[in-house]
């Protein structure tokens, strides 16, 4: 959180100071050495995590490559949101140097609302994860030796975690030169045209746009950056999204990954990452069973899986046991059911559950037609929860 206020205050600064000094251009927007001071600082800030990262662990071994992919989740230019913010920024300057008082309104109305949505985004689950992966991506960098704890259960593949391939061989975990960076392409395409990036960008883009285009109506000049940084690449940016993405669920080695991010995930107790390669694996319909007791996912956490499972048709087993979801989990969990109808085995034991969450269950049972078992042991359910559940038996 502080290192995407840094940054927001970091480019303000940079953007009003080229106001001020008359620097700032509806062309190319900032001057140079703008430029080199905001590429300057985020090198800077790569350069401290990865220090930070050798310290805590100095005798771990990291993948070839590893350090420049969470560079290029950064600094990248239209992909990664510290530039998504500088982009934005700039508009806010080239509006607020027009001159004009509607012009000047846009510009502030921009950066005000530039800094309103980071701080709203950083409440919510799945875009914190976008954010992570932007201002804090070295920080993730897996070492070598994490061992990937195999979690799910594929319906092609049985109880292991890997793809057979043609003529019987099994998929090696080691692939060559040519298929390892034609997936590292993929996988980083994959993670810009993803249901939550697209999300972030709507979000981020949209309102923007909408300022970018009155802009340019209201002052009838030539922006070409206004235009092309705020409205034209963003809106393509988007399209090509909701193509990509169901595409790229369809591949296998990218499947494959997705099931190594969630193994990573559960081994460190990373519940974002969990959550997110949870959601993409129910999205892709491959996981047939997922274990994530004691993650830590809590009631928002729930939120996310339940939003999934209402769509997935392929997950027949899931344990969420000492989640600690209480009834706000139960709660959503209960409208996942209604719709899903693939579920035959949920365990929600040790999750503080009462008779508000063993109503809303209960309700949901009298919709859903595959739960065959229901686990609810230790939970806090008195004799009003426990008596709407037996009266659900009725009709489930």
């Amino acid at each position: 959180i502080a290192a995407t206020f840094v940054h927001l205050l970091v480019i303000t600064k940079i953007v009003l100071f080229s106001v001020w000094n008359e620097t700032i251009s509806p062309v190319s927007g900032l001057a140079f050495e703008g430029y080199a001071e905001v590429f300057g600082y985020l090198c800077g800030w790569l350069l401290a995590k990865a220090f930070f990262v050798r310290m805590m662990a100095p005798e771990s071994k990291y993948p070839a490559g590893a350090f420049g992919t969470a560079a290029f989740r950064t600094v990248t230019p239209f992909l990664a949101d510290p530039f998504d913010s500088l982009k934005d920024a700039i508009f806010a300057g080239i509006a607020l140097s027009a001159q004009s008082p509607v012009a000047s309104a846009i510009g502030c109305a921009s950066l005000v609302y530039l800094w309103s949505l980071h701080a709203a985004m950083w409440r919510d689950g799945e875009l914190e994860a976008e954010f992570v992966q932007a201002y804090a991506s070295v920080l993730c960098v897996l070492p070598d030796s994490d061992a990937m704890a195999d979690p799910l259960q594929r319906r092609a593949t049985g109880d292991h975690a890997y793809f057979a391939l043609e003529g019987g061989e099994a998929a090696t975990c080691q692939p060559k030169w040519f298929s390892s960076s034609w997936l590292w392409v993929k996988t980083q395409v994959f993670l810009q045209s993803t249901p939550q990036r697209q999300r972030s960008l709507a979000l981020e883009d949209g309102p923007q746009a909408l300022l970018a285009v009155v802009f340019a109506l209201l002052t009838r000049a030539k922006n070409p950056w206004v235009v092309i940084a705020n409205v034209g690449v963003p809106a393509a940016r988007l399209i090509m999204a909701w193509f990509i993405y169901p595409t790229l669920l369809k591949q296998k080695d990218v499947v494959k990954w997705l099931d190594e991010k969630l193994s990573a995930a559960i081994k460190r107790h990373d519940v974002l990452g969990c959550l997110l390669a949870t959601t993409h694996l129910c999205a892709a319909q491959e996981v047939a069973s997922l274990d994530l007791r004691g993650m830590g996912i809590q009631g928002r956490g729930v939120g996310v899986v339940s939003h999934a499972l209402k769509a997935n048709t392929s997950l027949k087993t899931l344990s969420l046991e000492d989640n600690d979801i209480r009834d706000e989990g139960a709660a959503a969990l209960a409208e996942a059911l209604k719709a899903n109808t693939s579920l035959q085995t949920l365990s929600l034991g040790y999750n503080g559950i009462g008779d508000k969450g063993a109503a809303a269950l209960a309700e949901a049972l009298k919709a859903n037609e595959s739960l065959q078992t229901l686990n609810l042991q230790n939970n806090d359910i008195g004799h009003e929860g426990a008596a709407a559940l037996a009266g659900a038996l009725k009709f489930n």
